[in-house]
């Protein structure tokens, strides 16, 4: 999949580095469904960006003026997968016919309106976020 950076996004994510001291790996802006910026983070843990009591992350968002998701970045498509989900994956699985790669995860039935997230919101990002760093082009939720 090809990624379209803008001069504005790399200002952002620039400033996003400089703010969370870490390294964005991806970054886009979700109108979609609300006014938000998702970055993917290379570091050790999220506490490490978000700060004490969420300081670290409250500033960014204030700066930004916008509400900011962090999903920690690995080059392991499943656990990037569990990084992206608010809930454990029961099963895991990729397939590719034709070309085209396919992930199907399942999750615990008292989990599966969390992994969709209001709106489906929450899958929608994640299928967005295996798509531009991996080259996911569906996500299917069982």
């Amino acid at each position: 999949m090809k990624i379209t950076i803008s001069h504005e996004d790399i200002q952002t994510m620039a400033l996003f580095e400089k703010m969370a001291k870490t390294v964005v790996v991806d970054y886009y802006k979700n109108t979609e469904d609300g006014d938000e910026l998702i970055f993917v983070v290379k570091c050790r843990s999220l506490s490490d960006v978000v700060g004490p009591q969420g300081k670290r992350i409250k500033e960014i968002q204030s700066r930004f003026g916008r509400d900011i998701k962090v999903f920690k970045y690995s080059s392991e498509i499943k656990e990037f997968a569990e990084n992206v989900l608010p809930v454990p994956l029961k099963s895991f699985e990729i397939s590719e016919k034709g070309g085209k790669k396919t992930v199907k995860i399942s999750v615990e039935q008292k989990d599966k309106s969390l992994a969709i997230g209001r709106g489906g919101k929450t899958i929608k990002n994640a299928a967005t976020l295996l798509k531009r760093i991996f080259g996911i082009e569906d996500l299917k939720l069982l």
